[in-house]
């Protein structure tokens, strides 16, 4: 498909290109969206009574029990370059979009568990620009040698 600009300049575009820019618009337009409706409703009326803070301490102290720091807590001290190492097992034949929404939740559940547990850990991953590494591995046989 050839548009034409202006006068000798033509704009060529196929079909997988207009699929990519209809996909890119519909995703700029529900954020803009979603933007839109968030700034209309005050945050208080969104969440609930309790403060999302109190709500994580509930979680992690769901039995009642204080947690013992993490090991990593110890090495902050003396490491400083920080990076989160996410290993990935190839034997379980996971897409790339799989993979990429496990390796997110593995992420996300690490920070909560070491937001409480090991806080200067954090600040220094942080400090080092939240740095995460992604490596395969064949099986959890090798995965298990690695860890030990």
């Amino acid at each position: 498909m050839n548009l034409k600009l202006r006068e000798g300049v033509d704009l060529n575009l196929d079909m997988m290109d207009v699929t990519w820019l209809s996909a890119i618009l519909v995703g700029v337009g529900f954020l803009a969206l979603g933007f839109f409706i968030g700034a209309r409703k005050p945050a208080f009326k969104i969440l609930p009574s309790k403060t999302v803070k109190n709500a994580a301490l509930e979680d992690g102290n769901r039995k009642g029990r204080t947690k013992l720091p993490l090991e990593i807590e110890k090495l902050a001290e003396i490491i400083e370059d920080f990076k989160m190492v996410l290993v990935v097992r190839n034997d379980l034949k996971m897409g790339k979009g799989k993979i990429a929404a496990q390796c997110s939740h593995a992420t996300l559940g690490l920070y909560k568990k070491i937001l409480h547990r090991a806080p200067k850990a954090l600040s220094r991953w942080e400090m080092c620009g939240q740095v995460k590494v992604v490596v395969k591995i064949e099986s959890e046989d090798d995965m298990l040698e690695l860890q030990v």
